[in-house]
């Protein structure tokens, strides 16, 4: 659980129409797994520490966004490294550098990164399981992708969001067997009818209709 310390204050009470607009609760839900409540909350914060490591968070994200993707992965792994740090900002610099880095580590690296976070219990598991889900795909790994989709699926807590990419995504991976999967062998060919034996013609009479003579031995 993350712990803010500091004092409630009061706001010019416009937050509401902001955070109602569909682009800004698309990126909540995007990037924080989040349904939020129309409005903010004004804090005042007490820990000087709390600001110091939300400000460099803020600026790796920057550094992600300005496409200075090694600079933000060295920032984001830096700050979950931190001791003291809460556990929740510790992972969540945790997850942001593990998908900075999706496209460039193998699934070992993928794997230790957020194997951790994945599990029951963790604030960021949604976005982690979605994580490790395409990190197995792009490996090869279908039945481990699989089973990361199918568990966003059944986990009646994931946000709509995440669980609509997982149900796209194992659509794709049952399209992708089915595409690849081998052709049926043809029919074997059925057997060829029997050809009939000519039929036998008995010799013709002669104009008298005497019957044909029978050949001597």
């Amino acid at each position: 659980m993350l712990v803010v310390d500091g004092v409630l204050r009061d706001g010019l009470r416009v937050a509401a129409q902001f955070t109602e607009l569909p682009w800004v609760r698309e990126q909540f839900q995007r990037k924080l797994g989040l349904n939020v409540w129309p409005g903010t909350v004004n804090l005042q914060v007490d820990t000087p520490t709390g600001l110091a490591v939300l400000a460099r968070l803020r600026l790796a994200a920057g550094d992600r966004e300005a496409g200075k993707t090694e600079q933000a992965v060295a920032a984001f792994e830096a700050i979950a490294k931190e001791r003291g740090l809460d556990p929740l900002l510790a992972d969540y610099a945790r997850l942001q550098a593990a998908m900075l880095r999706l496209d460039s580590a193998n699934w070992t690296d993928m794997q230790n990164r957020l194997n951790d976070l994945v599990a029951d219990g963790n604030a960021w598991r949604f976005s982690a399981r979605e994580l490790l889900g395409l990190a197995a795909q792009k490996a090869g790994k279908t039945e481990e992708a699989r089973t990361q989709f199918q568990r966003l699926l059944g986990d009646r807590n994931t946000p709509p969001s995440i669980g609509e990419r997982a149900r796209i995504m194992l659509a794709m991976l049952t399209e992708a067997e089915l595409a690849n999967a081998p052709a049926p062998a043809p029919p074997a060919p059925a057997p060829a009818a029997p050809v009939p034996a000519p039929e036998q013609k008995a010799p013709a009479a002669d104009d008298k209709g005497n019957a044909p003579a029978k050949a001597s031995k």
